[in-house]
């Protein structure tokens, strides 16, 4: 039995019909998943292959992915999905404001304090060259685990 609820809603980007939307299992970037016999399937991806009868190429010549026009990942509405390259889908995802690294930075810069409880102060916060947040605290701690992880091999190697 399909978990998909076909009247889903519309899409924000305008597009006509609404989505199908897939209401079972998730993956951790917010994609459908079910599992056939021992076989794990991310469900757009099923879709779109099973309407165009043969399977997405990912090979060194083409690297094909499941785009979404409504820019939802959870639908699975045939119209609404279509095959591309692997380079227009990154591209697709960046314009729309939905690729995942825009996502994650998105994510992180709205929490206020660092995996381990420090808060993200003027004081204990500094970017590295990615852009990304670095809790000073934490940094200081593990330069010291490494220094000292260092001393103590060099005292093992000298004895």
């Amino acid at each position: 039995m399909l978990k998909v609820n076909m009247g889903g809603p519309f899409p924000e980007n305008g597009f006509p019909e609404r989505c199908w939307v897939w209401t079972g299992s998730t993956d951790k970037f917010g994609y459908g998943r079910f599992k056939i016999g021992t076989t794990n399937h991310q469900a757009h991806r099923w879709f779109a292959q099973f309407l165009a009868q043969r399977p997405l190429r990912w090979d060194a010549e083409s690297r094909e992915t499941v785009n979404h026009r409504c820019d939802r990942t959870l639908c699975v509405r045939p119209g609404h999905l279509y095959i591309a390259d692997q380079k227009a889908n990154v591209a697709d995802a960046r314009m729309g404001g939905e690729h995942i690294s825009i996502r994650r930075r998105k994510e992180s810069e709205a929490r206020d304090q660092c995996v381990n409880g420090h808060l993200f102060t003027p004081d204990n916060t500094y970017r590295a060259k990615s852009g990304t947040r670095v809790c000073r605290t934490c940094q200081r701690v593990a330069s010291q685990r490494y220094r000292e992880r260092k001393q103590r091999e060099q005292i093992r190697l000298a004895q």
